[in-house]
């Protein structure tokens, strides 16, 4: 594993963005150990729900019931977690709103993904507007502790900057499954029946 149980980044270890996404956040505040282990471990939760989903939808087109069933649990009990830490601060209608915009954006992601010429723009970053709402929910536990720099820390700036790049999430899902989405056009009958292949 990339990352030590204290949090660290082991130097020259191959950390994926799922997991190394909690720890970023988790360095650019100075968390109490607890609120930072339940924190990474509802994103972990939440990333399971976005991989088992994306996955699921790219390889087959649809959710089969396992899927569907696993990836509500890690959801719910994700945002749950998150949220905890937001309800009745300076937080708390951000996050929702961020929250809201990402299931907007997946419903729209999935209504449009048959119709060729639709605009993906918006969708493509507001499905992803959950790592901004994790952040979010950082951003409210560092508020909420007793170290004023940590306080200080705790302003929009972080939660800003990853809406100005939430964007490019979407690019890198895009490029990792360019593979993925070739082999499914090329195996397609047809396809192949117009001696394409």
């Amino acid at each position: 594993m990339g990352v030590s149980a204290t949090g660290e980044i082991k130097a020259g270890a191959a950390v994926g963005l799922g997991e190394l996404f909690p720890h970023m956040l988790a360095q650019s505040l100075r968390l109490e150990d607890g609120d930072r282990r339940k924190l990474a471990a509802a994103w972990l939760a939440l990333y399971g729900y976005i991989r088992l989903v994306d996955d699921s939808l790219d390889k087959y087109g649809h959710l089969d019931g396992r899927v569907s069933m696993v990836a509500s649990a890690l959801l719910g009990w994700g945002l749950a977690t998150v949220s905890s830490y937001t309800v009745g601060t300076k937080y708390e209608a951000m996050f929702l709103d961020n929250v809201n915009r990402s299931f907007y954006g997946q419903y729209e992601d999935v209504s449009n993904k048959s119709k060729i010429d639709a605009s993906r723009a918006q969708s493509d970053v507001d499905k992803n507007r959950v790592f901004v709402a994790v952040a979010i929910g950082f951003c409210a536990a560092a508020d909420q502790s007793d170290d004023r720099l940590n306080q200080a820390l705790a302003d929009d700036r972080l939660v800003r900057s990853l809406e100005s790049s939430v964007g490019a999430w979407q690019i890198l899902d895009d490029l990792e499954d360019v593979k993925e989405d070739f082999t499914r056009i090329i195996s397609r009958p047809s396809f192949a029946s117009h001696g394409n292949v």
